[in-house]
């Protein structure tokens, strides 16, 4: 009785010509490049992502936070001038404004040295100039409103103040100010959308090479059942039926040019070999006959 071969996948048996050995590296590499390359890819991702993450902690939050520091130092410094121009009823109180206003420039200055070191790009720059301009001269008006104040000259001081160009100089400077903090979030924003998008980009190359690793090893392991395993038993069938004496067993798989077939090539010997023993039995007893 003809054993019967494997018929998962037939067409395998009849292409495949390679040794198993190397089918199997094969198999293996690729399995190994797969995670290689994910592994890179992931690597690759979260260097891009801590870089951004990076950008966001040193530069744009911080910079954020020191423009609305200046914000609100100039905010402080138009109430201070007013108060020292309203409120300073007695010269204790003058001095008393002074003392706020002046402290309020001091913590402008100072918002303003932490802030300048973080200017990084050029449209930053060139609104953080316009600042500058704007409010260098309001400062000197300030000056001027305070000598004023000290001779004195209250209502001077105070239509100095209200001068239309000086209103001009505050709103171009609070302007500029406005267009720093704006451009200052958008460029934190997209910072943050390209760490989510590198996010994006890394979970989906883990979940591709997952799924491929899946596939690779499904693969091998198919191949290792249908071309390897199930050979093997239906040769290991062949040589026990031979071992019991089944002259006609047939030898599957003579056709590989693998290891299987080498084993299929060796067990014919045998079978060849069975055949030609009972042939001289035959033959000797024929001859005592």
């Amino acid at each position: 009785m003809r054993p019967s071969q494997p018929r998962i996948w037939p067409i395998i048996y009849m292409r495949v010509s390679l040794p198993l050995k190397v089918i199997l590296a094969l198999l293996f590499s690729g399995l190994a490049l797969i995670s290689a390359a994910q592994g890179s890819l992931s690597l690759h991702q979260l260097a891009a992502i801590g870089e951004v993450a990076t950008a966001l902690a040193k530069d744009w939050v911080p910079s954020l936070e020191k423009v609305g520091a200046i914000e609100v130092a100039a905010s402080e410094v138009r109430i201070k001038q007013y108060r020292l121009i309203l409120l300073s009823d007695t010269p204790e109180h003058r001095v008393i404004n002074e003392a706020a206003l002046a402290k309020t420039h001091a913590q402008l200055r100072d918002a303003r040295r932490a802030y300048e070191p973080l200017i990084s790009t050029a449209d930053e720059r060139q609104h953080y100039d316009v600042f500058d301009a704007a409010w260098s001269r309001f400062e000197q008006a300030d000056r001027d409103v305070r000598r004023l104040m000290e001779a004195g000259q209250q209502a001077e001081a105070a239509k100095l103040l209200i001068k239309p160009e000086v209103v001009a100089l505050y709103d171009n400077a609070r302007a500029a100010l406005a267009r720093l903090v704006d451009h200052d979030e958008k460029a934190a924003a997209q910072d943050a959308d390209r760490a989510m998008t590198r996010i994006d980009t890394a979970s989906a190359a883990a979940i591709t090479g997952i799924g491929l690793s899946l596939v690779s090893a499904l693969a091998a392991a198919i191949f290792g059942l249908v071309y390897i395993s199930r050979p093997i038993s239906a040769m290991t069938g062949a040589m026990t039926r031979l071992a019991r004496g089944e002259a006609a067993t047939e030898i599957p798989f003579q056709h590989r040019r693998d290891e299987i077939g080498a084993m299929a090539a060796a067990v014919q010997v045998f079978k060849d070999n069975l055949i030609r023993s009972r042939q001289l039995e035959a033959e000797a007893e024929a001859a005592r006959q």
